[in-house]
């Protein structure tokens, strides 16, 4: 497969220009067909043409064909001027943390998971301001008055979003005020009673509903209005692959295809793996080693760290910390840094199998979480770093690894943070299951291994150790007076142990046959299991993420 054209003049001069002149003459008659645009004689005073270019691609064909020939006419966006071409753009989009909850509640209740691709979404909507855009390339000079959205427009997923809203709250939907990319069907229908949700991410949408019958209604409805590609149960949706056991009530999450066109695009498919994201000795690489020179290298670390941005928030929060360290240096990557995040797909070369875990005997578990910082352990600025893990139906629904903003001056004052910021993520997840009445326990529970943490969230008696906290992290207390949550800590299960005793984490990543154990003293943090139906639990994940990230401190204490 060739490189495709990258304007229309290059379109014409290469030896498959015919086929690229069919495309682009089949898009001018679509655009005209949906009644995009009409022509205009001049300006309206005041008004500034916008110019516009085409954009051609290669698809690839599914049958095993030739490669399919795409043209599309993008408008040159930049050139609008703010308030008076375009007013508000943002559009929301489905959070990662909605998309899991919707394909792990819908296989709990065992209801149909299916998935859709809405088709030439951006021409659908209409236009509120007045706006001009220049004929294209092979049409003869003069301008367009453009009639509805079309694509590379500043505001053109906000009309969007709007006008899928407008069909969804026709059928009956309501929008979920905690992800306003979710809708929430629960009513009657016909003469059953109906529950469905809807997960939608520009134009691709995740529906799990327990009447096959509605949810075929709904496509139909969709498809009648935009038209839509029925893409069937759910398998890959945003780049996520899953994988269902109707019976046991168990799905698999995780994005082993993407590993795989990650490590063939960096030419590492035949690397030696390893077994720690980073290198527990020299986490950022050693100052004093040779690196080999990089073309444009903070292009390619930035295209680096966002792949393995996707990764962590999806699926992977194993390298939560790695990601959270190496993204730092985007503005300015050095060659170490560069080769560090190489390391982390060495990493994932091993552990690609790895799968999130939901359902099964465990199924019937609530949302909890857990919750731990480290104290000081940027070695630059000396700030501090806290990890959560809330989970639901045994499997981890919703991770995070952050940089604290303020400075601690102890471990307690950053566990106390730490248990701010999770507490925050709760209330949003527990918000969000009782609107689409999900049981939620009452108070929610939140485990760590901070003692000190713990008294200072359940009463004023440290005060004098506490007084220079900011406000805002004070508000866990008042939710742990009316008792909407709760604290417990997991002695000895979360500490990590000593420098000396820790082996480096270097024996944490043991690939065994057995199950996934807790981590003890000795730093075993993972018995690994290569099994594609033994998936890590939560607990688990979340174990070894903070083992390791305690182990970088020490380091860094050492260094």
């Amino acid at each position: 497969m060739s490189i495709p054209p990258a304007n229309y003049w290059e379109a014409e001069q290469r030896t498959d220009a015919e086929e690229w002149k069919k495309v682009t003459e089949k898009e001018l008659e679509d655009l005209k067909r949906m009644g995009v645009y009409e022509d205009a004689e001049e300006l309206l005073e005041g008004k500034k043409a916008i110019g516009c270019r085409w954009v051609y691609e290669f698809k690839i064909n599914e049958s095993g064909g030739p490669p399919i020939y795409k043209a599309r006419l993008v408008a040159q966006g930049f050139s609008q001027v703010p308030f008076m071409d375009y007013d508000t753009t943002f559009a929301p989009v489905a959070k990662s943390v909605t998309v899991r909850f919707v394909a792990v509640y819908s296989v709990l209740q065992g209801w149909h998971l299916q998935c859709f691709d809405a088709t030439r979404v951006f021409l659908h909507g209409g236009l509120v301001k007045v706006l001009f855009m220049r004929r294209p390339r092979p049409l003869p000079p003069g301008l367009w008055r453009l009639l509805k959205s079309i694509y590379g427009l500043k505001q053109v997923s906000r009309v969007w979003y709007c006008l899928l809203r407008k069909v969804l709250e026709t059928l009956g939907f309501t929008r979920s005020e905690f992800d306003h990319a979710l809708f929430i069907f629960n009513r009657t229908w016909g003469s059953a009673l109906v529950h469905c949700l809807l997960a939608v991410h520009v134009d691709d949408g995740l529906a799990g509903c327990n009447s096959e019958e509605f949810l075929s209604f709904v496509k139909s409805e969709i498809n009648k209005r935009f038209g839509i590609k029925d893409l069937g149960p759910l398998k890959t949706f945003l780049g996520v692959q899953f994988e269902r056991e109707h019976l046991a009530k168990e799905i698999w999450i995780h994005q082993e295809s993407y590993i795989d066109s990650l490590l063939i695009e960096h030419h590492l498919t035949d690397c030696n793996a390893v077994v720690t994201p980073l290198d527990p000795s020299f986490p950022l690489g050693r100052e004093d080693a040779t690196y080999p020179s990089i073309d444009n290298l903070r292009h390619a670390y930035q295209h680096l760290i966002g792949s393995l941005l996707f990764l962590q928030l999806c699926s992977r929060p194993d390298i939560s910390f790695a990601v959270l360290l190496l993204s730092q240096f985007c503005s300015a990557p050095l060659p170490r840094h560069y080769a560090v995040a190489r390391r982390v797909l060495h990493y994932l070369k091993g552990t690609k199998s790895f799968r999130l875990h939901f359902g099964g005997v465990r199924r019937e578990e609530v949302l909890s979480g857990m919750t731990d910082a480290d104290w000081a352990g940027d070695k630059g600025g000396r700030a501090s770093i806290s990890g959560f893990v809330w989970s639901y139906g045994g499997g981890p629904i919703s991770w995070s690894a952050k940089k604290q903003n303020c400075m601690a001056l102890s471990s307690t004052e950053v566990e106390y943070v730490a248990l701010t910021r999770a507490l925050q993520e709760g209330i949003w997840l527990r918000n969000s299951l009782h609107q689409i009445q999900v049981p939620v326990p009452s108070p929610l529970v939140i485990s760590t291994d901070n003692n000190g943490a713990l008294s200072l969230a359940s009463n004023d008696s440290s005060h004098g150790h506490a007084k220079h906290i900011d406000i805002c992290y004070h508000f866990i207390r008042s939710h742990m007076k009316r008792v909407t949550s709760t604290l417990f800590t997991l002695p000895g299960l979360l500490t990590p142990p000593t420098y000396s005793q820790n082996r480096l984490v270097t024996s944490s990543f043991k690939s065994t046959s057995q199950d996934w154990d807790w981590a003890l003293a000795e730093g075993v943090c993972w018995n690994l299991s290569r099994d594609l139906h033994q998936a890590p639990s939560w607990k688990r994940i979340f174990t070894s993420f903070i083992a390791y990230l305690c182990d970088i401190v020490l380091l860094f204490f050492d260094l």
